[in-house]
């Protein structure tokens, strides 16, 4: 998974998860359904990393293929905020919106 085509243009939300059946995994992606606009608005891309998939992206952040996390990673490039569970979509919108970036991109609306 290159990361670096996203740089500068998208946020990225990587959601790993041990198989697509996990009922977090399940839960996230209604969240994200849900509030698909606030996504949208933010720039944000959600990534999805299944099972022993990418084991060089797991390598990277440091995911077992166990484990259920979900991580924010800037338009920088770097890695903003982890959750190891299902992530609120308010503590993202949050998050996101008290990023420098984010700040100048709302003051231009």
């Amino acid at each position: 998974m290159n990361l670096t085509q996203y740089l500068g243009r998208n946020r990225i939300l990587l959601v790993f998860t041990p198989s697509a059946s996990d009922a977090r995994f399940e839960a996230q992606n209604e969240l994200f359904e849900k509030r698909r606009t606030d996504l949208e608005e933010r720039n944000i891309l959600v990534l999805s990393v299944v099972g022993v998939e990418e084991v060089k992206t797991r390598c990277q952040f440091r995911v077992s293929k166990e484990d259920f996390a979900v991580i924010l990673i800037g338009k920088d490039g770097n890695e903003k905020h982890r959750w190891t569970g299902v992530a609120p979509i308010d503590q993202i919108d949050h998050r996101v919106d008290r990023m420098p970036m984010r700040r100048s991109e709302m003051q231009r609306k």
